[in-house]
């Protein structure tokens, strides 16, 4: 009798159904839930790490390729000046006493172009050895504008020139670093000035909604470039056959500064030019 009541209980615990633990149940589903979101905000920030460090080794790569295309174009330009004025240096020992004061002045005239073409080779390395989209801020360019005008003016009516610039009502501001982009207007205006001999000098500023772009467009009726050098225009350290001719001088690193701002900024430079009637540089940033 005693085994049969304890068979009947233990079909009884048998039959009995399993109760599950709701709360418990939850509380597994938000655990997993917080580990699956911590899991996924993880991944996502060792991809943004990795494609960060793809980036800064990209950038490194190509400062070193600068390093070594501009040390091989700076010690190749180098030449030149350095060995005119070793030639000088030579004739003023040497030579009559009666052209020694020429003699100095073209020494002096070589120093300055070494000068400048040190000044330029220092930006064009503060280019791209930081990183200018961490100063990037919203810029006025017609504000820009004007104050270019403005200083370069001087030289415009020393050498008897027009300067027009008629502003739009509103033109959006693009993103940059402030200074960058007045180096831009420098350099394209100062060109124009430089290579005009007489006439006008037009600055046009527009704005093309569709492209969600600025132009700045510098007209001159200068001197021109010759369509042979057009393709080479924007190389560091060209010099084109006009500008030479003419006896104007530069260090031809001017217009690479300006491109390669504007690639920095996402920007582009375009140019038409007739020789001996003028050349029109078109300047486009994107908008803010």
């Amino acid at each position: 009798m005693t085994t049969v009541k304890i068979q009947r209980q233990s079909r009884a615990t048998a039959a009995k159904p399993a109760r599950i633990d709701v709360t418990q149940t939850e509380e597994m589903q938000q655990v997993l839930t917080f580990f699956t979101t911590e899991m996924m905000s993880a991944h996502e920030e060792l991809l943004k790490r990795a494609r960060a460090l793809e980036e800064a080794n990209h950038r490194l790569e190509e400062i070193g390729e600068l390093k070594t295309r501009l040390l091989g174009d700076v010690a190749h330009e180098l030449r030149t000046p350095l060995t005119g004025m070793m030639l000088k240096l030579d004739l003023i020992e040497r030579g009559k006493p009666e052209n020694q004061a020429r003699y100095v002045e073209d020494v002096r005239v070589q120093v300055r172009r070494l000068g400048q073409m040190i000044e330029n080779i220092l930006d064009m390395t503060r280019i791209y050895m930081t990183n200018p989209a961490e100063r990037f801020v919203e810029v006025d360019l017609h504000a820009l504008i004007g104050e270019t005008v403005e200083r370069k003016g001087i030289l415009a009516r020393q050498k008897d020139l027009t300067v027009n610039y008629l502003p739009l009502p509103y033109v959006p501001k693009v993103r940059g670093e402030r200074d960058q982009l007045e180096r831009v207007l420098e350099n394209v205006l100062g060109n124009a000035i430089k290579y005009t001999l007489r006439g006008t000098i037009d600055i046009v500023l527009q704005h093309d909604a569709l492209r969600s772009q600025v132009c700045v467009a510098v007209r001159d009726t200068g001197i021109g470039i010759a369509p042979e050098d057009l393709p080479q225009l924007f190389n560091r350290f060209h010099r084109g056959k006009l500008a030479s001719e003419a006896g104007i001088d530069g260090s031809g690193l001017g217009l690479a500064i300006v491109k390669d701002i504007l690639d920095v900024h996402g920007g582009h430079i375009e140019v038409e030019s007739t020789p001996g009637q003028g050349s029109t540089f078109r300047v486009w940033l994107p908008t803010a």
